[in-house]
């Protein structure tokens, strides 16, 4: 892959972790950080796969 892509596809993963991270907040507001680090974790390997 050009640097370039992979510059931008890491711009668009930091998006959208932030915009997991305030849907997160807004719909889980009880579950604990750690969770949800582990689940955006795994959303974010399954989007490494299918890249």
């Amino acid at each position: 892959m050009h640097k370039q892509t992979i510059v931008n596809l890491c711009s668009f993963i930091n998006r959208l972790m932030a915009m997991i991270a305030k849907l997160a907040v807004l719909f889980f507001p009880f579950q604990t950080p750690e969770r949800l680090i582990r689940r955006i974790n795994i959303l974010l390997e399954m989007s490494l796969i299918f890249t």
